[in-house]
């Protein structure tokens, strides 16, 4: 029985019934009926990969037929008799020691004649079908003697069978001079029915950036000894898939699993033949942001398997010198103003463009007569139009030239094509590059763009609750990255919950961004050490603000404006004794 065969779908079962039988075996009113029902009675391993092969990829693969056991050529033939699709059938009878490759034995609306002709080689048949235009070569036990069959045998199988098509065949095969014994192929541990891996290994924590292996491998996920890792701050489980994706710092993106592909597993217990029944998160990684003027250089070549620091590092190097260089070029400034204009928004639907405007009364503080504003600015909408004032170190004159030249540079300079290093994390989802490009003696601002990346991140979770495996997930990462990684830009959990114990002791009444990192109990809790040194992902105040935020909501649900103070009273203050109340009444 070929147990898989009861996960395809109707219509996997079909195609593989027409390729390997005639169209009758399909035919409920015929004497054998192969129904899709019984589908794991007459589907067999080696026959669904030879299937699988020509279905997926087209390509013709070399089989060992020693690694085909007796009993499954026996059990394929007795199911299959004399339904094999005709191409097939003759083929099979009389060289049933080869094993087909698919692309040859499509099955045919009527029988054509073709002749089949193997040329002498040394362990190789090669099978050559004038008809279809298709050379396929096998691997053939060694034998002693020269075979020659094309004899009665043959006619025999032609006359029984008269829609078969005619062979002429020949095989020669020289004796065999090799001495020693076999080379055993190596050892490897079954994951899925598609996927075998060389070693399993166990892990307690996710890290923040994946290696990936460069020998087939699997990582047995166990956080049985934290499971507090998968609650929430309200208590209920999360799926150890949203918190892989959660802790890990890559980008990822996919199908987090649905009934159809949910696969049998092994690896989860010490013996590794137990299966259970897992849903399949099949996610690829995002890559990363860079400009549309990019410098390719930096990534040819590029095959990240493990995490490098130092190329995190060059990625960072590279931005700061980009920076000095257009702060010391006066046409870089004037290119890193012209840019900032340019992806400018106002705060109101609006199709206008920069223009210069001259102020109404005196000059700027710079000594600057005009400024740059909107073409539909109106009295009534003040305040929600673009405005720049005009840098000090910018030329005025300079600036009106590029502006009504549509970012054409001043006669006079002549500068080659930049190219841009700016690489950004996909979480950042930056559109605009905010650095200056000059191509063809032009600014041209320039958008973001995704460089995609086919590094492959595959979870099995298991689907029913089991003491053994609530906390367990095997995970399988696949093909280098082809960038570098960046510095963390999220927090994991263990940063989170540490800023969330700082955060309560200090109290969030009135708590603001700078009194927290400054509060002696953050000092004490970080051990003396800065908030952003201890998580990285916090150099960004931005998300300790917000983390500050999410606390003041968690207590205070109503806000800490006029409703919320009222929620307050009838839910704490007059729950209390008079004597111990804050707030005794409340007037609107």
């Amino acid at each position: 029985m070929f147990e898989p065969a009861n996960d395809f779908t109707l219509s996997e079962i079909k195609d593989y019934r027409s390729f390997a039988f005639t169209e009758a075996i399909g035919n409920p009113q015929h004497d054998p009926f192969f129904s899709v029902e019984d589908a794991p009675a007459w589907i067999t391993s080696h026959g669904y990969q030879l299937f699988a092969l020509q279905a997926g990829t087209g390509n013709t693969t070399l089989w060992d037929p020693e690694d085909v056991s007796t009993k499954e050529l026996k059990a394929f033939r007795n199911q299959a008799g004399h339904h094999l699709a005709p191409p097939l059938q003759s083929l099979w009878l009389d060289l049933s020691e080869l094993v087909r490759a698919p692309q040859m034995f499509r099955p045919l609306a009527r029988a054509l004649p073709c002749q089949i002709l193997l040329r002498k080689s040394t362990s190789l048949v090669q099978i050559h079908d004038n008809h279809t235009e298709m050379k396929i070569q096998y691997l053939v036990p060694e034998r002693d003697t020269e075979v020659d069959i094309r004899t009665a045998g043959l006619s025999a199988i032609a006359t029984a069978n008269p829609t078969a098509p005619e062979i002429s065949v020949a095989i020669a095969i020289p004796p065999a001079n090799r001495k020693g014994k076999k080379k055993q192929k190596p050892t490897t541990l079954k994951i899925t029915w598609q996927e075998r891996v060389d070693t399993i290994e166990y892990i307690s924590h996710v890290p923040p950036t994946f290696d990936v292996p460069r020998n087939p491998t699997a990582l047995l996920l166990d956080l049985s000894g934290t499971p507090e890792m998968l609650t929430n701050r309200q208590g209920k489980a999360i799926p150890i898939d949203r918190f892989i994706r959660a802790e890990n710092q890559e980008s990822w993106d996919g199908s987090s699993g649905h009934p159809k592909g949910d696969v049998n597993v092994s690896g989860f217990f010490s013996d590794v033949a137990v299966e259970i029944r897992c849903r399949k998160v099949d996610l690829t990684c995002n890559g990363i942001d860079w400009c549309q003027f990019p410098d390719r250089s930096h990534f040819a070549g590029c095959e990240r398997y493990e995490a490098d620091e130092e190329e995190m590092r060059k990625l960072w190097n590279h931005e700061l010198d980009q920076n000095e260089v257009e702060a010391a070029s006066h046409i870089g400034i004037i290119a890193r103003f012209y840019t900032r204009v340019c992806n400018a928004k106002c705060k109101v639907s609006c199709d206008g463009v920069p223009i210069l405007v001259r102020y109404t009364q005196n000059a700027s503080a710079y000594g600057k007569e005009h400024f740059i504003g909107c073409s539909k600015w109106n009295p009534g909408e003040r305040g929600n139009h673009i405005y720049f004032a005009i840098p000090a170190n910018v030329p005025e004159r300079d600036v009106r030239y590029v502006i009504e030249n549509d970012g054409n540079l001043p006669p006079g300079h002549d500068l080659p094509d930049t190219k841009c290093v700016l690489t950004v994390h996909p979480r950042v989802k930056l559109q605009n590059c905010p650095y200056s490009h000059i191509i063809n003696n032009r600014i041209v601002p320039a958008k973001m763009e995704r460089l995609g990346c086919d590094s492959k991140l595959i979870i099995f979770v298991p689907i029913n609750f089991s003491p053994d495996t609530a906390h367990k997930a095997i995970i399988l990462l696949k093909k280098h990255h082809n960038h570098p990684m960046h510095p963390p830009s999220k927090p994991n959990a263990s940063d989170q919950l540490k800023l969330r114990t700082a955060v309560t002791e200090t109290g969030v009444l009135g708590l603001t961004v700078q009194k927290f990192l400054n509060a002696p109990s953050t000092s004490r809790i970080y051990d003396g050490k800065r908030v952003a040194e201890v998580s990285p992902a916090y150099t960004d105040t931005r998300k300790i603000r917000d983390a500050l935020a999410a606390e003041k909501l968690r207590e205070h649900p109503h806000g800490m404006d006029w409703k919320g103070v009222l929620h307050h009273i009838d839910n704490h203050e007059l729950k209390l004794p008079k004597a111990e109340r804050y707030i005794h009444t409340s007037l609107s």
